[in-house]
């Protein structure tokens, strides 16, 4: 048995030792932690987003609903000639 394998089973000793309930909790914990770091990176954006000035209004053309794009043209038929 070498050092590596030595120290290998006593890590899963210790991991064992520590029960289901430590490493459940430890989970709960970085799922908590994800949780929290991902509600305050969507609150810095909002807050970030307020500050941006609405763009100016130009005072020439009144502004209109945007159009719809036209249909695009269907593809072209592909021909497959077959030898004789």
């Amino acid at each position: 048995m070498t050092l590596r394998d030595l120290t290998g089973c006593v890590l899963m000793g210790l991991a064992a030792a520590l029960g289901s309930k430590f490493w459940h909790d430890l989970a709960y914990g970085l799922v908590d932690l994800r949780q929290k770091a991902r509600a305050a990176t969507n609150q810095a954006v909002a807050a970030t987003a307020s500050l941006v000035p609405p763009a100016p209004s130009g005072g020439g053309e009144p502004d209109r609903p945007l159009s719809r794009p036209s249909v695009a043209a269907p593809a072209p038929a592909v021909v497959v000639v077959q030898p004789p």
